[in-house]
């Protein structure tokens, strides 16, 4: 993944066929939204809602993985969602990907109630007052739950998937209690579970997180995902899962 060159108001990075841009101002591509990206289970043909979607980053590294999907990106930050529908439109992504300005806990106003089979999510992971503060009003939205809690989010997953449909999340390890208190809250069963460790003598820095609406009890604990090797480097596994989402694309 290498980023071009671009201005102080203007960012432009190379998806494998895709370009993503977004502005000052707007989260940028991080690790973790690859990294879900990679995680989240997909099917032939699956319709998927990624809420908080930002600059759209989700959206094409999903359409990496399959072609065949349907992508409803919902934003609340009317600089984010604009740069997202630039970027569908850049791509030529309309007929795949759909970008709505608007608030997901009121998605009974603007989406179908059970008529996703995945919904995706890279939250803001800091609760209110605690963590780095960002002088961006943007970033600061994306970082800490100013404008939607856990249990929100659980909640406005639940009403978007249809019946044994998955919500798959990046989230603070500490805050894995708390995540599973809303998940059951919202009927959800944790399903498959993946700790992030940026070295494997370091306390994981992300958890990766994929619950089934209405699911059977058992949690599947995948082996842990080193970010980078002994002696320094990215790691063989984070290596190949740049190159298999960069450079491949099922269809």
């Amino acid at each position: 993944m290498r980023k071009e060159k671009a201005s102080a108001m203007n960012h432009t990075e190379q998806i494998g066929p895709f370009r993503l841009s977004w502005r000052d101002g707007v989260f940028p591509l991080s690790t973790d939204s690859v990294l879900l990206s990679y995680f989240a289970t997909l099917r032939p043909r699956f319709r998927v809602c990624d809420l908080g979607c930002g600059a759209g980053a989700i959206p094409l590294l999903l359409l990496l993985r399959r072609g065949d999907l349907t992508v409803d990106g919902v934003e609340l930050q009317p600089e984010a969602a604009k740069a997202a529908r630039a970027n569908v439109l850049e791509n030529r992504l309309e007929a795949s990907v759909r970008i709505y300005q608007e608030d997901f806990r009121e998605a009974n106003r603007f989406l179908t109630p059970g008529w996703y089979d995945l919904v995706v999510s890279n939250p803001p992971y800091f609760l209110p007052g605690s963590g780095k503060t960002s002088p961006s009003i943007g970033k600061a939205r994306a970082r800490a739950e100013l404008c939607c809690s856990l249990p929100e989010l659980c909640a406005s997953s639940r009403f978007l998937l249809r019946q044994r449909g998955r919500f798959a999340l990046s989230f603070r390890p500490d805050r894995l209690a708390e995540l599973f208190s809303a998940l059951s809250q919202a009927g959800f069963a944790p399903k498959r579970l993946r700790f992030v460790h940026h070295r494997a003598d370091k306390p994981p820095a992300l958890v990766l997180l994929e619950s089934i609406r209405g699911g059977n009890p058992g949690l599947d604990c995948l082996p842990p995902l080193l970010l980078r090797r002994e002696g320094g480097g990215e790691s063989m596994e984070l290596s190949e899962i740049y190159q298999g989402l960069f450079r491949t694309r099922e269809r």
